[in-house]
């Protein structure tokens, strides 16, 4: 009984009895016991810890008499908020969560820091306004439950986004692995807009995506993911390492994005308007990597450059022995870049660390998939160079610029010059 190390008959004459308001409570709780035992009666039946096992008259506690994992009663706390000391209200909407401080504070140092090192901050009701309702349930389902299942990939970005606000390492895990697995070359580009946007210093979602640019380049600039890309979306996505067989597949993705552009703002279509939506991007175009037909038929057409613009362009083009010098025409600075975006890997060579040793192996490629005709044996204990040569020196692989990189594994020193980034490296 409350407030008692045991049974008493006459609770009222025990020196640490309980206050007068109680008394009448243990009275009916010590008579409803009694009862359940009358004269003749055979003792109560005890579990195995010897507890007495919970009679017919006995309060029914389903999380406890039916659940039989503690998976299924945390799930069970959760749904009715049985116990529950706190009240999340979560989105604009203000859908609330009863829920358990502990259990919280258990999987995330956020949490923990929220509702229990500094619980008067929080009272017992915090507001989330800039949290999704679903993705929060999804994450509170994880957390009690181990919940592991993801139905899309809005809803997994969502969750990406809690899972790293709140530092929960198994459910970032849990949604980039699914990412992992579905993401594809029409849906790719949702997963970009989050990324630029809210995900920035992600190097893992980064890299996922830039996979699917370097193998996809064509089918990820025509899917009708790229109309819904945001201005900043559009000019980081024009830097990334898109493979694409000719550049007129860039031009043309950027016109048709500038079209969407100007519908969403209820503009009228026209050459003027047109060109005001897409100048910030025409730098990044390689027109010169276009045949003079490509440029005429893509380019003239769509009327976005200016007459100058045009026979600067068309001048360069004829000339292709010749590096374009650096030019501004109107408004504009011409790509002068000859480099086209389906060779981006030119050559690969090994050495030793003595800038004075001779070239052990060497492989030329169309593409970034290198492979050796034969086998190159490296000794153990010594250090060698491996040199990625790219034809033009502002052409990033997977986004590194401006600055050598240097990466070591199992013994082995791998540096690689400005304008690419090895996103892993592997030793079979």
């Amino acid at each position: 009984m409350s407030g008692h190390s045991g049974p008493s008959l006459n609770p009222l004459i025990e020196e640490d009895s309980p206050s007068l308001a109680t008394v009448p409570e243990l009275v009916k709780r010590f008579s409803v016991s009694k009862l359940s035992e009358r004269p003749g009666d055979p003792p109560a039946p005890r579990m195995s810890s010897g507890t007495p096992a919970p009679s017919a008259n006995s309060h029914h506690r389903p999380w406890q008499d039916s659940l039989h994992t503690v998976s299924k009663a945390l799930s069970f706390l959760l749904a009715t908020g049985i116990h529950s000391d706190v009240t999340f209200v979560v989105g604009r909407e203000g859908k609330q969560f009863k829920v358990h401080r502990l259990i919280l504070s258990m999987r995330s140092p956020v949490f923990e820091d929220l509702l229990i090192a500094n619980p008067a901050d929080s009272g017992g009701v915090v507001v989330l306004k800039e949290d999704s309702p679903g993705a929060f349930n999804w994450l509170l389902n994880h957390i009690y439950s181990d919940r592991t299942d993801l139905d899309s990939i809005d809803n997994a970005l969502l969750v990406l986004g809690l899972a790293d606000k709140y530092m929960i390492a198994s459910a970032y895990d849990t949604s980039m692995r699914y990412l992992q697995t579905i993401v594809k070359r029409n849906n790719v580009l949702k997963i970009y807009q989050h990324l630029v946007h809210l995900f920035s210093d992600n190097d893992s979602l980064r890299g996922l995506c830039r996979r699917i640019f370097t193998d996809n380049g064509n089918a990820v600039l025509i899917s009708s993911s790229l109309l819904d890309l945001t201005p900043e979306a559009m000019t980081q996505l024009l830097q990334e390492p898109l493979r694409v067989t000719s550049e007129t597949v860039i031009l043309k993705a950027l016109v048709s994005w500038g079209q969407a552009q100007l519908k969403l703002q209820g503009k009228q279509l026209t050459p003027s308007n047109l060109r005001e939506q897409v100048e910030p991007f025409l730098s990044e175009i390689r027109f010169l990597t276009m045949t003079s037909d490509e440029f005429v038929q893509n380019v003239v057409t769509s009327d976005i450059l200016t007459p100058d613009e045009t026979v600067y362009v068309l001048k360069n083009i004829a000339k292709p022995g010749e590096v374009a010098p650096a030019s501004s025409v109107n408004s504009i600075t011409i790509n002068t870049s000859r480099v086209n975006r389906s060779s981006l890997i030119t050559k690969l060579d090994i050495r030793k660390e003595d800038p004075r040793a001779n070239v052990l192996a060497s492989v030329e490629t169309v593409g970034n998939n290198l492979a050796f005709k034969n086998p190159v044996h490296l000794r153990e204990g010594i250090t060698y160079v491996f040199t990625l040569k790219v034809k033009d020196p502002q052409t990033s692989l997977y986004g590194c610029r401006y600055s050598k990189q240097t990466y070591e594994a199992d013994g082995f020193i791998i540096t690689l010059s400005s304008g690419v980034f090895i996103q892993a490296v592997v030793f079979i």
